[in-house]
């Protein structure tokens, strides 16, 4: 008969304060999850003894994977503490000419430095973190444009670009 163990733990935010309904995963086979309670503890018994992976998830934080071994003696607590996950904004358009035909550009996303080629139907999408953004657009044949944007928390910034050509 294999040998089994007990898991158990705490999880808590950057500041030390408990996350009430954390969901709680280990990789063994035959197990379930469970949410944390109110102290933001976990446990879990009947564990098979050895090596397995704890996944630890909770909205509005980025999930957690921990390596830990499973002994049949008594193990300290693992305590787990999920870092905030930063809401996401997005920034998108279309790059066209001043006769409305798409155009095939570069869009360059800075201070982050994401970068990204438009295909032939002129339009972009980029997930950011929510701050204040300077977009340059580049096509062959046409005139460079900067644009300043401010994406907020969750929040979509639409740029439609009318590029002119080089004089």
């Amino acid at each position: 008969m294999a040998s089994k163990g007990r898991v158990a733990g705490r999880v808590t935010d950057g500041g030390g304060r408990p996350i009430a309904g954390a969901k709680v995963h280990l990789g063994t086979p035959g197990a379930t999850d469970l949410l944390t309670n109110d102290s933001g503890e976990f446990e879990l018994g009947g564990v098979l003894v050895g090596k397995t992976d704890l996944t630890v998830s909770a909205e509005g934080y980025k999930e957690q994977v921990h390596h830990i071994a499973v002994t049949s003696a008594e193990s300290a607590p693992v305590e787990i503490q999920l870092e905030r996950a930063l809401p996401v904004g997005q920034i998108r358009g279309l790059a066209r000419s001043f006769s409305g035909e798409p155009i095939k550009a570069t869009v360059r996303v800075e201070p982050i430095g994401k970068e990204l080629v438009v295909g032939v139907s002129g339009r972009f999408e980029v997930d950011v973190p929510p701050g204040e953004y300077d977009v340059i657009v580049k096509a062959p044949g046409y005139a460079d444009q900067l644009r300043h944007v401010r994406v907020e928390a969750n929040g979509v910034v639409v740029l439609d670009l009318d590029m002119r050509t080089h004089r």
